[in-house]
């Protein structure tokens, strides 16, 4: 691993002037291992003392020199891990020094800006006498709509969604979910156990790299196996409708107590026994009591 270099995207992803390039790689860097994930996070918590520590104004200094003096300053024979913290301390102050100098120039009120604002409080205070209403020169924009996104590592991990629909998210999988006007998007990787709500005229549509589901308001279950040669899809409670992304024509209707297998190289659904699965949920029940509380 090049140290400098993921040392040196960390920072300019914490400080925003990462390129889209350097965000991927991070990204990537970030999914390999949660040693890297810890040492990310890490290196954040002193970006973050640091960012805290500094005063509006201060001289940004040179980042070589600002690197040799930190050097100096420690024993030759001090851990590597100690020397990376001070190399990214001196990028972040050169970041840090140039972000803060461009906030408090931006924060400078200028005459004319002063000017403008006597203004255009004088404006709104006659229109506040007058009750005329000051003419609306600006349109708003519509908010954005926020995507929540989890993933777990070694445990499950029971999640609330802001559509009151909740999910048991198994280990080493990832699920983004969007709450939208018309419709509730979302996006599964590996395996979970969902409790939808029913919302009239906004159905819930599931997907994974191999399938569609559309949900109306049900609870089940789909679980890819670890080859993701498979995918199981059971229902506990309600119907469901699952779609060959291969094939959009491939379509199984699954109904409370039912179960079936998706084979991904032979593009088909297959039904199975359900003692095993309903043996699953009877454990679930008892771990998860609110997570099947009828809504």
């Amino acid at each position: 691993m090049d140290t400098l270099k993921i040392d040196n995207i960390i920072v300019k992803s914490f400080s925003g002037q990462a390129s889209p390039e350097e965000s991927s790689y991070l990204e990537t860097w970030l999914e390999l291992s949660e040693t890297n994930r810890k040492y990310h996070g890490h290196i954040l918590q002193v970006l973050e003392t640091l960012k805290n520590e500094k005063d509006d104004q201060f001289e940004v200094p040179d980042i070589d020199s600002e690197w040799e003096r930190l050097k100096t300053s420690i024993h030759v024979k001090q851990k590597r891990k100690n020397l990376v913290f001070l190399r990214v301390a001196a990028i972040f102050v050169v970041i840090l020094g140039t972000s803060f100098l461009f906030m408090y120039n931006s924060r400078q009120v200028k005459p004319e800006d002063k000017q403008f604002a006597v203004s255009k409080q004088q404006e709104k205070d006659t229109n506040t006498q007058t009750n005329i209403p000051a003419a609306d020169t600006t349109k708003a924009k519509p908010a954005k709509l926020q995507r929540e996104e989890y993933t777990t590592l070694a445990d499950s991990r029971e999640l609330a969604l802001t559509d009151n629909s909740k999910l048991i998210l198994d280990p080493n999988s990832s699920f983004s979910f969007k709450n939208q006007k018309n419709a509730r998007k979302a996006f599964l990787a590996g395996s979970a156990v969902f409790n939808v709500s029913h919302i009239d005229n906004k159905d819930f549509l599931l997907a994974t790299d191999k399938l569609e589901v559309r949900v109306v308001g049900t609870i089940f279950e789909i679980k890819e196996s670890s080859g993701k040669k498979k995918i199981d899809i059971f229902v506990e409670e309600g119907q469901i409708e699952v779609f060959s992304k291969k094939d959009k024509t491939n379509k199984q209707i699954i109904s409370a107590g039912e179960c079936y297998v998706y084979n991904v190289k032979q593009d088909k659904f297959h039904q199975k026994n359900t003692n095993r699965i309903k043996l699953k949920f009877s454990g679930l029940k008892t771990k998860f009591k609110d997570f099947f509380e009828k809504k």
